[in-house]
């Protein structure tokens, strides 16, 4: 898939941050937005023009969740518009969003209980300092948490919230703070003097967005009395205000990119300085792979190595690490959700002709139960032995009695699998293909890779990939006796 760009884009100001920032920041130049509040590594690596202003749009990645851009943007339409242009180009991403948006100021009824009826017919908890509201009442609200998993509730705060660039104003309330990131204190006290001046910080509570440390003062304050203003509009309307989203607050949304994307990062990254191949799917697998990865290229570049035979290279050391270990096995859904396959030994390493390893793991199972997709009893002793080729849409479960007796193949259609420090990691694609000793194959669970598609969690691409792969898999399967 090559790199899309378009540049009649708006222009939106873009901060990034975390292990993609390079990339993306590559990415965002071809496709006409502007960079903005760069960290200081990335000045150094960027030769186009950039702005000090604050941005539209934020995206990061957590340290935590290394697989994952976070999508904050105000206003709503530029977070839209930054991430419609990632997902076009990293094509086999999953994408969870937020139906409201946080600091969403809107008209709801309540239920009883805490519990409040959303316009879009979800269940939002409601976050208050009094008594709930009375069953039937509607009141104005703001949405403070979005639901990105589905562990996640919606939760909405008793107050309105009105964000802007430089402060979110929350009424009522009363005093001022600030975003983690504005740590001059002198800043601090600036701010602080102006909020005081431009809004009544005994009726309203300010908080300082980071965007506010580079903004210029009268931009601030003409910011602060225009939210205070809305605030008091809503005020006077709510009565004769329908229920339902009054005012958008911060677009926001999670990208998961898979092995694929990461590969189409590392080609936008060496544009800017020079990169290994699996440069992102190392760096994404924890602290001492990102090491390594930092050592080699200082190699490519001191030696003035090739950056392919390099990359391939440093992929099989971090996997030859993982020989003889019992790892984890993380099952990523692209809704969010998630769970942990019980561990197993890595029991060889093996290299394929494109020269990417293919990890033989075995688990045995400790308790009974039924094996999934499969519907064959599983007891203590019985064993999986799984075929996890780094570059295939597949891995391959051959589940055995104690006694060494086939039970049954089962296969996972995932993306292609990465690993970590002490795990095996992949997004399922829902869909699976099994055979069973004296049947004939079968493709399972297609409904819901359906539902994902239907949902805009997964993209086109990952699902017509998912499908593919399936019939791929059933026709392997059928060449299979057992």
């Amino acid at each position: 898939m090559g790199i899309l760009e378009n540049q009649s884009t708006p222009a939106y100001r873009v901060r990034v941050r975390g292990i993609y920032a390079t990339a993306i920041a590559s990415l965002l130049l071809r496709n006409g937005y502007i960079l903005s509040d760069l960290s200081e590594v990335l000045k150094s690596r960027i030769s186009r023009p950039y702005i000090d202003l604050p941005p539209h749009v934020t995206l990061k990645t957590d340290l935590e969740k290394r697989d994952e851009i976070l999508v904050i943007g105000y206003p709503w339409e530029s977070g839209k518009t930054v991430e419609k242009t990632l997902v076009e180009n990293f094509v086999f991403s999953t994408i969870r969003r937020g139906r409201y948006g946080i600091n969403t100021v809107v008209k709801v009824k309540n239920l009883g209980n805490c519990k409040t009826l959303l316009p879009g017919g979800d269940i939002g908890v409601i976050k208050t300092n009094s008594k709930c509201p009375d069953q039937g009442e509607e009141i104005i609200a703001s949405v403070v948490k979005e639901k990105l998993s589905p562990s996640d509730s919606i939760v909405v705060s008793n107050d309105i919230r009105i964000v802007g660039m430089y402060a979110i104003l929350i009424y009522p309330g009363q005093g001022i703070s600030f975003s983690e990131h504005i740590r001059n204190e002198e800043k601090k006290l600036v701010l602080a003097e102006l909020a005081a001046k431009s809004v009544d910080i005994s009726s309203f509570h300010v908080k300082f967005r980071s965007s506010s440390r580079i903004a210029l003062l009268r931009d601030v304050e003409q910011e602060l009395k225009g939210l205070a203003s809305n605030i008091e509009t809503i005020q006077t309307d709510a009565s004769s205000i329908d229920t339902g989203i009054i005012r958008r607050g911060e677009y926001i949304s999670i990208i998961t990119l898979s092995q694929p994307d990461k590969r189409l990062a590392d080609t936008l990254r060496t544009e800017t300085i020079p990169t290994i191949v699996f440069h992102h799917t190392l760096k994404s697998g924890g602290r001492l792979f990102s090491d390594i990865v930092d050592y080699a290229e200082h190699l490519l570049i001191d030696l003035n190595l090739d950056s392919t035979r390099l990359g391939y290279s440093t992929l099989n050391y971090a996997v030859q690490t993982l020989r003889g270990r019992i790892v984890g096995i993380r099952h990523i859904k692209p809704d969010g959700d998630f769970y942990n396959l019980s561990p197993g030994r890595v029991e060889s390493v093996e290299l394929k002709p494109n020269k990417q390893p293919v990890i033989v793991l075995k688990r045995v199972f400790k308790t009974p139960g039924v094996l999934d997709g499969l519907n064959v009893e599983k007891r203590p002793g019985d064993y999986d032995v799984m075929r996890i080729d780094t570059s295939a849409w597949r891995i391959v479960h051959e589940y055995y009695t104690s006694s060494g007796d086939p039970l049954g193949i089962y296969v996972n259609i995932n993306t292609p699998p990465e690993i970590e420090e002490n795990s095996i990691k992949y997004v399922d694609l829902y869909v699976d293909a099994v055979l069973k000793p004296g049947k004939e194959p079968e493709i399972l669970d297609q409904d819901q890779l359906d539902k994902a598609y239907q949902e805009l969690l997964i993209t086109k691409e990952l699902y017509e990939q998912a499908l593919k792969e399936a019939e791929k898999s059933y026709s392997m399967l059928s060449q299979i006796p057992l």
